[in-house]
């Protein structure tokens, strides 16, 4: 009895060939740089759930030894590594964690949990 024959899908003699550059689709842009970024943690607001540590995909941030105010272990991030992906900031319940572009300050917390001082605009 002879084997039915598979088709893989259409062939070169058939004439229904599509070459892969036209079946698969290639990428138009290039893809970007990986941006740098910093983690900034507000210590007051943390309660040490350390969701952000297991969804860093970097490993950046580790658990400290240390406690805050409330007495919890803080989640502290290395100095280099962040891709700027915030997935921490996205996945923080208590919205202690904000990412932001390397070299720049958080809007609107400082690290120890006091608002900023306002800057007043003169012109």
């Amino acid at each position: 009895m002879a084997s039915p024959s598979r088709s893989l899908g259409p062939s070169r003699s058939s004439g229904n060939f599509i070459g892969w550059e036209r079946r698969f689709r290639m990428p138009v842009i290039e893809r970007p740089a990986i941006e740098k970024g910093e983690v900034h943690v507000n210590l007051r607001r943390c309660k040490g759930c350390e969701l952000c540590i297991a969804c860093c995909p970097t490993g950046v941030l580790s658990l400290s030894a240390d406690f805050n105010a409330a007495g919890y272990h803080y989640p502290i991030a290395a100095a280099e590594g962040c891709i700027h992906c915030q997935g921490c900031m996205t996945v923080c319940p208590d919205f202690a964690i904000t990412v932001t572009a390397a070299g720049t300050a958080p809007s609107i917390w400082d690290t120890d949990g006091q608002p900023r001082p306002k800057t007043e605009v003169k012109g």
